[in-house]
């Protein structure tokens, strides 16, 4: 949902993320009212476009049957001032993003997309600060159908403005931790992002 007041724009992120939609911003920094103030309507006025969000996916390293994803407590309204960015929220809202597989799951194969296309998560960027509740948690069922959920806090992580991030969820040896690892051009947790 998006509400243009002025020169904002309050927008919340939609808990369902099939809804989830990009916010695209246009600008045209440089340009002077004179320019094209003149009454002159057939002036072509230059516009730069910026998506003003962050997508992000994810991948799962090792072949395994997944029965849910869950994104929590992460920043899903804000302030988008045309011209700025992002405002910063002391005590923003927070909101859980589920992917849901189904009690029997669905099985994927080691570095698989999780989520793609239209599960792709549309985020406010944000960081996430010392002492962040915000993590990822996989539910699964490994080799032997045992069930497992592994989770891994994204605490001092940044999902920057504009950017895609796709994370590749490994499982560690033990079997109570995720560990995120870059693999052939995949964004993991805290390393160099690609655009969008």
């Amino acid at each position: 949902n998006s509400n243009i007041s002025g020169k904002t724009i309050n927008y919340t992120v939609s808990s369902n993320v099939t809804q989830q939609q990009d916010l695209i911003v246009a600008s045209w920094t440089g340009v002077k009212d004179t320019d094209y103030g003149n009454g002159i309507q057939s002036r072509t006025i230059p516009l730069v476009f910026e998506h003003a969000l962050t997508a992000v996916k994810f991948k799962v390293g090792f072949a395994c049957t997944v029965t849910k994803l869950e994104v929590k407590g992460i920043q899903s309204s804000g302030t988008y001032i045309l011209g700025s960015g992002w405002s910063k929220s002391t005590s923003p809202s927070t909101d859980d993003y589920t992917f849901d597989f189904g009690e029997n799951g669905a099985g994927f194969a080691a570095n698989e997309a999780l989520t793609d296309g239209d599960n792709t998560l549309m985020m406010i960027p944000q960081t996430f600060p010392v002492g962040s509740n915000a993590n990822v948690v996989l539910s699964y069922k490994d080799g032997k159908g045992i069930s497992r959920t592994i989770t891994s806090s994204l605490e001092g992580k940044e999902w920057e403005e504009g950017k895609m991030i796709t994370y590749t969820i490994h499982e560690s040896n033990a079997p109570t931790t995720i560990y995120f690892d870059l693999a052939a051009g995949d964004v993991t947790l805290g390393s160099t992002y690609s655009g969008m």
